[in-house]
């Protein structure tokens, strides 16, 4: 689970965002959901075991999960 959210904030980072880019460049407003933030473990407990994750997908984000990321 964790790891998943890992991989979700490099492949967020790694520029599959660009429709979101083109749609701010254009002036167009994207609406996303509430981020989630009642899930997870505590921030301190998350950076201590945090690591690299180098696997990535070609999967898209829901607007939930960049949400979540944002």
């Amino acid at each position: 689970m964790y790891e998943l959210r890992y991989a979700l904030i490099v492949i967020l980072l790694s520029g599959l965002i660009s429709p979101l880019v083109s749609c701010a460049e254009q002036g167009e407003e994207i609406k996303l959901p509430s981020p989630l933030t009642k899930e997870g473990r505590p921030l301190m407990e998350v950076l201590k075991d945090r690591r690299t994750v180098r696997s990535f997908s070609n999967k898209e984000l829901s607007q939930q999960e960049l949400s979540n990321l944002l």
